[in-house]
């Protein structure tokens, strides 16, 4: 068989949420078929840590999807181009888009479906966008799939397919994401907050992280304790980002708030481990990736109470409604001062996140490539 890869957020030190799926899933099922052949198909020159093994084929073709329009070109024009030419058996794709028309069966998954939840929260040209070309591709795909039993309801509810269509391919746990030994968390302490104690948030600066009520809670919780503790903010700059800045300048506490920026794997890994607690407290999630992260570290969460998050994070974590800027408050006072509540949530958070593996995801995925490709007229 050959299996046609969209490999385009394969993007080194571009990686987020989406990126990370795509890499630790493709790995797996290129090296866990060895047996088939694959064609990675860029819209950029590849990178060759990208390349799992010597059954790939990468290959790219323009232009590169930066806007709608190429976009739209790309997903339209150029990938159904590259699927004839290399004789694809079946597409790919990981990040919702896929041909309209496409000619080969395609397996595709979708991750959430925020254009709709937090529409003012999306710039209006790519919220029209995506309420198009979502749906559509939905429907026109093969085999779907998603992250997340909410993500599954709520992607039938809203493209109106029949919920047993839709399959669960959830995020996992990179291995890089485990305890630190407290001399380990000491140094990531030094190095980062002055040898202070640190609460965390990790993720792209953008409204629906809900970073700006997170710096106001942050903000309320120093005047009203006598705590060190740091609040350390790891991401790259996003949509719409001006709040944060501003929201951060009008603060009295901006000496202990630190804005790493986007944060390469080694040092993301030790922050999470090192962190008091993980506060990441958003509007809306397809699933919530550092949360799975901060429980496979041994990290106290702080997360909300909706969307995807009460179901990733289950019995291990503390949840609060993010726009209550008090509740996040309480929480960070509860998490910071009581330690028998760190330890159980600890505790918990170890125990819950063997729950979510690549390797069952890749299982999960390669069962439903075959039965794509089951369905081509050409074999």
């Amino acid at each position: 068989m050959i299996v046609g890869l969209n490999a385009r957020l394969l993007l080194p030190r571009k990686m987020e949420g989406i990126g990370w799926y795509t890499h630790e899933l493709f790995r797996r099922i290129v090296q866990n078929h060895p047996e088939h052949r694959f064609v990675m198909m860029f819209d950029r020159k590849w990178d060759p840590r990208f390349i799992y093994g010597p059954n790939v084929t990468p290959v790219s073709a323009g232009p590169q999807a930066r806007r709608h329009a190429l976009y739209y070109m790309w997903y339209n024009l150029s990938l159904p181009r590259m699927l004839r030419k290399y004789r694809c058996d079946v597409l790919v794709s990981l990040n919702g888009f896929i041909p309209l028309k496409s000619p080969v069966p395609t397996v595709n998954v979708f991750h959430d479906m925020g254009y709709i939840h937090v529409p003012e929260q999306i710039e209006p040209i790519t919220r029209a966008y995506y309420r198009w070309m979502f749906a559509a591709c939905a429907r026109a795909s093969t085999r779907l799939a998603t992250i997340s039993e909410f993500s599954r309801r709520d992607i039938s509810e809203n493209c109106h397919i029949p919920v047993d269509g839709i399959s669960i391919v959830s995020n996992g746990v990179r291995d890089i994401f485990h305890p630190l030994d407290e001399s380990g968390r000491q140094q990531v302490r030094d190095r980062f907050c002055r040898g202070l104690p640190f609460f965390l948030f990790v993720g792209v600066l953008q409204p629906r992280k809900n970073v700006v009520n997170l710096l106001r809670a942050f903000a309320r919780f120093k005047a009203e304790t006598a705590s060190t503790t740091c609040l350390l903010i790891a991401g790259r700059r996003g949509w719409r980002d001006d709040a944060i800045g501003k929201t951060f300048e009008a603060l009295p506490c901006k000496d202990d708030i630190i804005f790493t920026g986007y944060l390469e794997d080694e040092d993301l890994a030790r922050v999470m481990a090192a962190a008091t607690a993980l506060t990441f407290v958003p509007f809306f999630e397809g699933f919530g990736v550092p949360v799975v992260e901060a429980m496979a570290s041994g990290t106290p969460v702080l997360t909300s109470n909706v969307s995807s998050l009460p179901e990733v994070a289950g019995d291990a974590a503390l949840m609060v409604d993010p726009h209550d800027v008090e509740a996040m408050v309480d929480g960070m006072r509860r998490l910071d001062g009581d330690a028998g509540l760190r330890a159980s949530l600890r505790t918990a958070g170890l125990a819950r996140a063997p729950m979510y593996s690549w390797d069952r995801s890749a299982e999960r995925l390669w069962e439903l490539i075959e039965e794509a490709a089951a369905t081509s007229v050409r074999r």
